[in-house]
């Protein structure tokens, strides 16, 4: 976990999901941002990758950011 504080005091933006995923033998971090129905601002996304750029320094370890609506994943009423 990333304390939300830590981020915020370097101008960061906060992490929702965040997991060590292991390809080819190399570990990867991966930031997931949830969004109950619109994607994130672009100074959102900025903020998010700058979090993405500081753990995956800290891990030493490649990072990404991807965004994932509600919208998109849940069964259409009707």
């Amino acid at each position: 976990m990333v304390d939300t504080g830590y981020l915020r005091s370097r101008g960061c933006g906060q992490i929702d999901i965040a997991v060590l995923v292991k390809k080819r033998g190399e570990w990867f971090l991966r930031v997931i941002e949830a969004k109950t129905s619109f994607y994130a601002s672009k100074g959102q996304v900025r903020r998010l990758l700058d979090s993405v750029d500081m753990v995956a320094k800290i891990l030493n370890v490649p990072g990404g950011l991807e965004q994932h609506r509600a919208h998109d994943h849940l069964p259409k009423p009707g």
